[in-house]
């Protein structure tokens, strides 16, 4: 049957109604940021001269306030030592791991409508009410998982959220028969997707606005770096693709073991859940003034050449690579007739065998043929001229203004990861060898290339 006139109108009106109401929702969100950054400048200019320790705490709290995508440029700043003010970078790491988390009573409600009200037979213990990591889109806790525990009706990998009807109810396992597994539960804050959705239309808007008063700006691809950034945003909130992605991750990976990614359970992660493995260790900003240099040094060499193989073995590349997604597993090293022997012939010898975890794996990108051309020609001059990476970055997007050339956004999104990364490294070992660790990753890419 075809619609009737008044049905029509109605929609049409209902859809009015939505579009001035999203408007009215974007101009709210533009005043309280235009207010809460002329706040900030004002409190550093006030500071500065007198209670300059305070304009770094008030700075964390407006970047909490205004929302993930600040909390994320925050983050972003808080890996560069050598850019930033040191106490600037130390207070805005509280970002990474420490962001202001949503309270318990939404997360219980969620795992009710998510898996219905027996969720408690599944989710058998949690480790109090309070995350133990909260960051800009998601926070995190730790629970135990009964595996014995079975669904009277099928679970589909990637079902959407849902509130379960009566035949879909968890079966509880007698308490002789559980099967209690470690498990990480990462729990999505609320109203988080309209506001991606509005705060990116700003950020659209602003490119705009810029590059039509400086055209110069218009080949640094502002516009489609923020489109690029947008999607993989919109990426981070789908915990299915997250799930995803850290299979892929760990299939990439599998034949290192100085690596590793959280397994996920795809069967019971959701939009708004997702449900991986436990794993236990320190942030490896812990590790930035320790005081084995030999430790560190692995451990910048581990983190660079992960890079490098993600850019130019694999095309899949993280690009959320903040200290606080990166933890550090240390053990013992075994005793073994190789390892006595090796501890004699060199100095390098580490007392622990160490692996980072890597976490949070929502942002991901692939680069397209030309981009990874690109990406070779670069680091194929870090390798000819003996500089740093960022001073060949600052170099490329200079020369990109100059001759007018565009680049694909999600290239900017890679440099962006590597450059943080390449910080981590420096910080960890400032004698790192960033050109012995490249060449073979180099060398491998252009060969398979030709």
């Amino acid at each position: 049957m075809w619609p009737t006139y008044k049905e029509n109108e109605e929609k049409q009106k209902n859809g009015f109604l939505v579009d001035a109401q999203e408007m009215i929702l974007v101009l709210a969100r533009i005043a309280i940021i235009s207010t809460v950054i002329t706040i900030l400048l004002i409190t550093y200019l006030i500071t500065r001269l007198t209670y300059a320790n305070l304009f770094p705490i008030i700075l964390q709290k407006g970047i909490e306030f205004l929302g993930p995508i600040f909390v994320k440029f925050g983050q972003w700043i808080s890996t560069r030592w050598d850019v930033f003010p040191r106490d600037i970078c130390d207070t805005l790491s509280q970002l990474q791991r420490n962001a202001t988390p949503h309270s318990w009573l939404y997360t219980e409600h969620l795992l009710e409508a998510t898996y219905g009200p027996s969720w408690q037979n599944l989710f058998v213990k949690f480790d109090g009410k309070e995350p133990i990591g909260s960051g800009c889109c998601a926070q995190v806790y730790k629970a135990w998982i009964d595996q014995n525990a079975t669904w009277e009706s099928q679970i589909s990998h990637f079902a959407d959220t849902k509130v379960l009807n009566g035949s879909d109810k968890l079966a509880s396992a007698s308490p002789r028969t559980r099967n209690l597994q470690t498990i990480a539960v990462k729990i999505l804050h609320p109203g988080i997707e309209g506001q991606l959705k509005r705060d990116i239309a700003i950020m659209r808007g602003f490119c705009k606005c810029v590059t039509y008063f400086i055209p110069k700006l218009h080949w640094l691809s502002f516009t489609d770096c923020i489109d690029e950034f947008a999607r993989i945003m919109e990426n981070q909130v789908d915990m299915r693709l997250e799930a995803s992605n850290l299979v892929k991750f760990s299939a990439n990976f599998s034949k290192r073991n100085d690596i590793v990614f959280p397994y996920p359970y795809t069967h019971l992660t959701r939009r708004r859940i997702l449900v991986e493995s436990f794993h236990e260790g320190a942030p490896i900003s812990d590790y930035l003034e320790y005081d084995d240099a030999i430790l560190q040094r692995r451990l910048a060499k581990i983190g660079i050449t992960m890079v490098f193989q993600m850019i130019f073995k694999d095309n899949f590349i993280h690009c959320d690579l903040h200290p606080g997604n990166i933890l550090v597993e240390k053990t013992i090293a075994k005793a073994s007739l190789f390892n006595t022997f090796w501890r004699v012939i060199t100095s390098d010898y580490a007392e622990h065998d160490s692996r980072l975890i890597i976490l949070d794996c929502g942002l991901v990108v692939s680069l397209n043929e030309r981009c990874r051309q690109n990406l070779r020609d670069v680091f194929y001059s870090v390798l000819t001229r003996n500089v740093n990476v960022s001073t060949v970055m600052s170099e490329l997007f200079s020369a990109m203004i100059n001759h007018r050339v565009k680049q694909d956004g999600s290239f900017s999104s890679v440099i962006l990861s590597m450059l943080v990364i390449e910080g981590l490294g420096r910080c960890l070992d400032p004698k790192i060898d960033i050109f012995t660790e490249i060449l073979p990753y180099v060398f491998s890419s252009v060969m398979y290339n030709k």
